[in-house]
């Protein structure tokens, strides 16, 4: 019983190290801007936009 638990623990801890790093080195494209868009609760999100259409 002790092995396992011990084995589950360091398989989470495995998993827990492999995370999303931050990545700051994107480039934009050239229909990509920054910008924010806000919802219908008033929450505000910020990121990448991408511009669809024409003018």
């Amino acid at each position: 019983m002790k092995k396992t638990l011990l084995l589950s623990l360091f398989a989470l801890a495995y998993v827990n190290a492999y995370a999303q790093d931050d990545n700051t080195d994107y480039e934009l494209r050239t229909d990509e801007k920054h910008g924010y868009i806000i919802d219908k609760s008033g929450k505000k999100i910020e990121g990448i936009v991408r511009l669809n259409g024409d003018a």
